[in-house]
C-alpha cells in the first residue's frame, strides 16, 4: 500500500470519528439554542480537533465509547476503515465438497482473476480522486486569495489597522501575521462604529487564524457532507457569537442601528469576493439580523449551565475510548475486554478490578432451564443481590441468545452496583468435569454491556484444532502445542472480540508469516505479519464478516507447562504507526512490519478452510445459531 493510500485512510478515520462527534454537537447545539451563540461556536472545537488530529486522549466518558464505538483497534491502524482493506477474495467451494457442495457453488459468482483485488484497487483510485479534489481546493483557495490581495492594493488607510476601498461592497478582516479591517468606501460614522468593534472581536478572538484552519479541515474531508454543513454552522456562529459580544458591549439600545448596518452591507455586496474562503465577508445577513433584535442578555443560571454543558460536551466529544486489555479463558472458553487499568483480584476466581468498576464470570448448569428461568433464579435470589425489582432485558451475545439483569434502587450497597448478564452457551462445555449450558458475567452497571460488546465464544475446545484448520473425528491424546499454535491461538483470541459477530454460524481462521523469533532468557518474542478472517453462511453464500491484517508482536513466558502469553502488540494508529513499529520491532525487519503485506496464499488458505468447514455442515446446519468456529494455521 502507497504512502497516498495511508494518508487517505486515516483521513477517511479521522472523517468518520468527527461525522460521530458532528452529529453530537449538532444535537447539544439544539439543546443550547437559547444560550448566547459563543456556546454553540466553542462546540465545534472537538470536531475541528477529530479532522486535524488523529490521536486523542483517552476517557471512559468519550462520546464514541457511550456508543460503542472504537475508531481504532486498542492498539492498531485499523480505525473505522482497516489499513489493508480489500482482503476478500470471492468466494468458491471446490468440486470436492460435500454437504452442501453443489448448491452453494451455484450461488457463487465467478472468481477473480489470481491477484486482483477489486477493494484495493478502488483505494487506490479513490485515494487519487481525493489528493485531486484537495489540490483543486487548494488553487481554488490561493487563487481567490491572491485576487483579495490585488483588489485591496488601492486601499488607503483610515486609522491603525483600518484600510477603506471601493472594491469591496462588505467589511472583513483579512491577513495572518498582523491582520487588518477592510471596509467599503464612504461607510456613515455610525455605520464605522459597530463594524469596526465587530471586526476588532473577531482580532481579539483570533477568528482571522481559525477560520482558515477550519477551511484546511474542509480542504481535507472535501469528501464529507457533513463536514460542509458543520463549516457553514460554525461560520454562522462565529457571526453571530461576535454580534452578540458588540451588543453586549455597546447596549441594547444599539440594536437598531447595529441590525441596519448588517441590512446596508448585506444590499451592498458584490460578486464573490466577501465570500472568499480566507477573508472574512459579512453573511448570513438574514438569520443574524433577527438573532441581534431578539438578543438579551442571559440569566446568570442559564451562563453557569451553559458553561457546564459545553466543557463536559468539549470533553467528550474530543476524549477516545479508555485502553482495554484482552481476557481468554479456556476453561470458561470465552473471549472480552476490559478497561487495560484492572487488575485480578487474588482473592476471587476470574474477577478483574480497578478504579470505577470491575467483572467477573461464572458458569451455571441450567441444562433443564429455560434462559429466562436462568435468568429468574439469578435475579430473584432469596439474597437480594439485583435488590427486590431488579430488571430483566432481552439481549443477544455473539449471536446467542442472553438475559441482562440490572439493579434496582435498593440494592445492598455492597454489590457496588453488581449487573449480571448470562448467555447461552451454544454447546455444553465441560468445566472440572462437570457440564454447563449457561455463561454468566457479573460486572458493574456502567460496565456490564460495554464488557458484554465484546464477549465472544472460543467455540471448540483446546487440542481440537488440526494443523489444517478443521476439528479431528477422532478422540486422540493431546499433543505438546508448539509455539506456532500458541501463537495462533493468541491472534485469534486478540482479533474475535474487535469484530461483531452475527446471527449465523460464524467460522474464525487465521495465517501469518513470522518475521523474526527472539528469545531472551525465559521469554521469547515473535515478530510477524498477522492476517486473521471470519466468515458467515448466509444465503447461500460464505460472506466475509471481519478482517485484519496487521503488523505484531507476541511475547510469551517459557516454563515446562508450555508458553503464557505476557504481550500482544500491535502499532499505534495514523501518524505514529511507522515510528511505533520502528521503536518496536528489531531494526533488521522493521520495514517489512511497516510495509505490510501478505501473500495471496494467505488470503486463499483461509477462504479454503472456510470452504471446507461450510461444506461439512449439512444445510439444516446453517439456520441461524450463533456458534463460532475457530480455526488456526501459519506460514
Amino acid at each position: 500500500m502507497s504512502h497516498l493510500e495511508d494518508v487517505f485512510l486515516t483521513i477517511v478515520n479521522m472523517s468518520i470519528t468527527a461525522s460521530f462527534v458532528a452529529a453530537g454537537v449538532l444535537l447539544v447545539r439544539l439543546l443550547l439554542k437559547k444560550a448566547p451563540k459563543i456556546f454553540s461556536y466553542i462546540l465545534w472545537a472537538p470536531v475541528l480537533f477529530r479532522l486535524i488530529c488523529p490521536v486523542s486522549f483517552r476517557s471512559e466518558l468519550s462520546f464514541l465509547s457511550l456508543l460503542n464505538l472504537y475508531p481504532k483497534r486498542e492498539a492498531g491502524f485499523s480505525g473505522f476503515v482497516p489499513r489493508n482493506t480489500g482482503l476478500a477474495q470471492t468466494p468458491a467451494l471446490g468440486s470436492g465438497a460435500v454437504g452442501v457442495g453443489g448448491a452453494v457453488n451455484a450461488s457463487l459468482p465467478a472468481a477473480a482473476p489470481a491477484g486482483a483485488n477489486i477493494a484495493q484497487i478502488w483505494i487506490s483510485v479513490l485515494s487519487l480522486i481525493w489528493i485531486s479534489g484537495v489540490i483543486a481546493l487548494l488553487i481554488y483557495s490561493v487563487v481567490s486569495y491572491v485576487k483579495t490581495r490585488r483588489m485591496l492594493q488601492t486601499a488607503t488607510r483610515v486609522k491603525g489597522n483600518v484600510f477603506e476601498t471601493d472594491a469591496i461592497g462588505t467589511a472583513f478582516v483579512c491577513g495572518f501575521i498582523r491582520p487588518k479591517i477592510y471596509v467599503p468606501a464612504h461607510i456613515g460614522d455610525a455605520d464605522m462604529a459597530y463594524i469596526l468593534e465587530h471586526e476588532r472581536t473577531h482580532i481579539r478572538r483570533k477568528d482571522y487564524l481559525v477560520k482558515p484552519l477550519a477551511f484546511l479541515a474542509l480542504v481535507l474531508h472535501w469528501f464529507n457532507p457533513l463536514i460542509w454543513l458543520c463549516f457553514a454552522l460554525m461560520n454562522r456562529d462565529m457571526e453571530m457569537s461576535c454580534d452578540e459580544s458588540v451588543l453586549r458591549r455597546l447596549g441594547d439600545g444599539a440594536k437598531c442601528g447595529y441590525s441596519n448596518t448588517l441590512l446596508s452591507l448585506a444590499v451592498k455586496r458584490k460578486g464573490l469576493l466577501a465570500a472568499g474562503p480566507l477573508a472574512f465577508g459579512e453573511n448570513h445577513a438574514k438569520g443574524r439580523i433577527k438573532n441581534v433584535l431578539s438578543f438579551k442578555k442571559p440569566a446568570f443560571w442559564v451562563i453557569v449551565v451553559a458553561v457546564v454543558a459545553v466543557c463536559a460536551a468539549v470533553i467528550v466529544f474530543a476524549a477516545n475510548p479508555s485502553a482495554s486489555a484482552a481476557y481468554t479463558s479456556e476453561d470458561y472458553k470465552i473471549s472480552l475486554r476490559y478497561p487495560s487499568g484492572w487488575k485480578p483480584n487474588p482473592y476471587y476466581i476470574e474477577r478483574y478490578e480497578g478504579t470505577g468498576g470491575f467483572f467477573q464470570v461464572g458458569a451455571i448448569d441450567g441444562a433443564a432451564l429455560t434462559i429466562d428461568e436462568v435468568a429468574e433464579n439469578e435475579a430473584f435470589h432469596r439474597l437480594s443481590p439485583y435488590g427486590t425489582e431488579p430488571q430483566i432485558l432481552s439481549r443477544t451475545v455473539d449471536g446467542q441468545e442472553a438475559r441482562l439483569i440490572l439493579p434496582s434502587v435498593d440494592q445492598p450497597e455492597d454489590m457496588q452496583n453488581q449487573a449480571g448478564l448470562i448467555v447461552r452457551y451454544p454447546q455444553a462445555v465441560q468445566i472440572n468435569g462437570s457440564l454447563y449450558h449457561y455463561l454468566i458475567l457479573w460486572a458493574d452497571k456502567a460496565h456490564i454491556e460495554k464488557i458484554g460488546n465484546t464477549l465472544a465464544f472460543l467455540g471448540i475446545q483446546a487440542g481440537d484444532i488440526s494443523p489444517g484448520g478443521i476439528a479431528p473425528e477422532s478422540d486422540e491424546a493431546e499433543t505438546e502445542k508448539t509455539l506456532d499454535e500458541y501463537v495462533s491461538e493468541a491472534i485469534i483470541a486478540y482479533n474475535k472480540p474487535l469484530f461483531r459477530g452475527g446471527e449465523y454460524q460464524m467460522f474464525a481462521t487465521e495465517y501469518h508469516e513470522t518475521l523474526k523469533t527472539v528469545n531472551q532468557g525465559d521469554t521469547v518474542t515473535v515478530y510477524l505479519v498477522a492476517l486473521y478472517m471470519q466468515y458467515q453462511y448466509k444465503d447461500n453464500e460464505i460472506v466475509l464478516t471481519g478482517a485484519s491484517c496487521v503488523p505484531v508482536a507476541i511475547t510469551f513466558k517459557m516454563d515446562d507447562s508450555g508458553y503464557t502469553l505476557l504481550e500482544y502488540w500491535e502499532p499505534e494508529n495514523g501518524v505514529s504507526y511507522a515510528p511505533s513499529i520502528r521503536g518496536k520491532f528489531p531494526s533488521d525487519i522493521a520495514k517489512a512490519g511497516i510495509y505490510t503485506s501478505m501473500e495471496a496464499d494467505g488470503e486463499s488458505i483461509c477462504l479454503q478452510r472456510a470452504q471446507e468447514y461450510f461444506a461439512r455442515q449439512s444445510i439444516e446446519e446453517q439456520v441461524p445459531s450463533g456458534r463460532t468456529e475457530i480455526s488456526a494455521a501459519a506460514s
